[in-house]
């Protein structure tokens, strides 16, 4: 954990939660870039956050002064936060799960992220659950 605290180098780590399900599942191996910590619309993203890190997607992100902050949303949640983007700690490029291997930057995952970061904020909007 202290490697992804620091940024240096890609790495794998695991999933202990069904927040993302069922995109990512419990058990499931995530591929983390920590050089890539601008946010985009759909990606998933990994967090640093009271003490705990989460892998989340981003529905968005705007500044409000000169603070970058992202909407961030577990695909299993009925509500979603406002992070600073400072918690961010990367990208999620690729999944692993029982040795198959998923590819999250070619250009139809890509497409498949950002509907379903669409798809999750009109949820948001008729639960209006926000934390």
């Amino acid at each position: 954990m202290s490697l992804l605290l620091e940024g240096k180098e890609p790495l794998w780590l695991p999933i202990l939660s069904g927040s993302m399900a069922p995109s990512l599942l419990p058990g499931d191996e995530l591929f983390i870039d920590p050089g890539m910590r601008t946010p985009r619309r759909g990606s998933i993203a990994v967090f640093y956050s009271r003490g705990t890190f989460f892998s989340h997607r981003i529905l968005f992100s705007f500044k409000w002064g000169k603070k970058l902050y992202i909407f961030e949303k577990g695909d299993a949640n009925d509500s979603a936060r406002l992070i600073p983007a400072g918690k961010m700690l990367g990208t999620v490029l690729k999944v692993r799960r029982e040795g198959y291997e998923a590819d999250l930057t070619t250009e139809e995952a890509v497409r498949r992220s950002r509907k379903l970061a669409v798809r999750s904020f009109l949820k948001l909007l008729r639960i209006r659950r926000w934390t």
